[in-house]
């Protein structure tokens, strides 16, 4: 079976997609290998750009060329079985392995000694998801660990990092916050469509949407990006959503396919900011 990565979808969206046809394959002792050839976020290689490569080959294996992708769903399995797998198919190559190193060693972070926030806007405030302010993220993880000294800040929208340094600052806590988003990004836009020319679906969300529009009207939408561009922006994604793999607590919500990533991959350690839990039992795709 060859599994297709292309410009279908983000990163995540289509990865989850990738893992159902992964554990197909698997479970029959099916040969399973990734075309990556016209994905987005190809620098030279595709995905051995920045993971090691994870094809299964059996001896007696399907020889077939089926070819299948974002929105092909071959094996209806519950949440935590895409879990089970995550660590064998989600493996940094050495070149991104010394660069997350090397920001950890900058940044003066212990793996497990720190906390995290994962907050993703731009683009999915379109059709996706509500406006959440960003308070109550850094009050739920106040309330999980009093004693927090340092928080890692992974997001698309500097304005969340302004927002809880200004919380921490008017409550007088001694919090480090760090963060790798540029202080000229607003809200990324991952989607085709023209982000700031197109109306939300969620009325609630078009004030937001209209400040920070002069702030972010100059930064590119990823179909955009040079391969230089590309490779600095996943490097920096990459990068940041390790340091939150690495965090102690993690609070977010799940409204995208990274936090649900995270939440696969921390497990508990990941608190959801406003509602109910997620539940891992469900019968779905994490890409829906």
């Amino acid at each position: 079976m060859i599994s297709v990565m292309n410009k279908a979808a983000g990163f995540f969206s289509q990865f989850f997609f990738i893992i159902n046809q992964y554990i197909y394959c698997k479970k029959r002792e099916l040969n399973f290998t990734l075309d990556t050839s016209e994905w987005t976020f190809s620098y030279k290689n595709g995905w051995t750009d920045y993971f090691k490569s994870f094809d299964l080959v059996f001896e007696n294996g399907d020889r077939e060329h089926s070819r299948y992708g974002h929105g092909n769903v071959l094996e209806e399995i519950p949440y935590y079985a895409y879990g089970e797998v995550l660590r064998e198919v989600y493996q940094y190559n050495d070149f991104i392995k010394s660069k997350i190193n090397e920001k950890m060693v900058e940044l003066e972070l212990i793996p497990g000694t720190y906390d995290s926030v994962f907050i993703r806007r731009g683009d999915k405030l379109l059709c996706e998801f509500q406006f959440i302010e960003t308070e109550p993220y850094i009050k739920t993880l106040i309330e999980q660990n009093p004693n927090c000294k340092t928080i890692f800040l992974q997001t698309d929208d500097y304005n969340c990092f302004l927002d809880i340094q200004k919380y921490i600052q008017e409550n007088s806590l001694d919090i480090r916050l760090i963060t790798l988003c540029k202080e000229n990004l607003f809200g990324f836009t991952m989607s085709g469509i023209e982000f700031h020319n197109n109306p939300s679906d969620f009325n609630e969300n078009q004030p937001y949407i209209n400040k920070i529009h002069d702030m972010n009207v100059q930064n590119k939408i990823i179909f955009d990006l040079d391969k230089e561009e590309m490779l600095d922006h996943m490097v920096t994604f990459l990068v940041g959503l390790d340091i939150v793999l690495q965090s102690n607590i993690c609070v977010t919500d799940w409204s995208s396919n990274v936090a649900r990533f995270i939440k696969l991959w921390k497990g508990d350690t990941v608190i959801n900011s406003i509602g109910k839990p997620l539940d891992l039992n469900m019968m779905r795709c994490p890409s829906y």
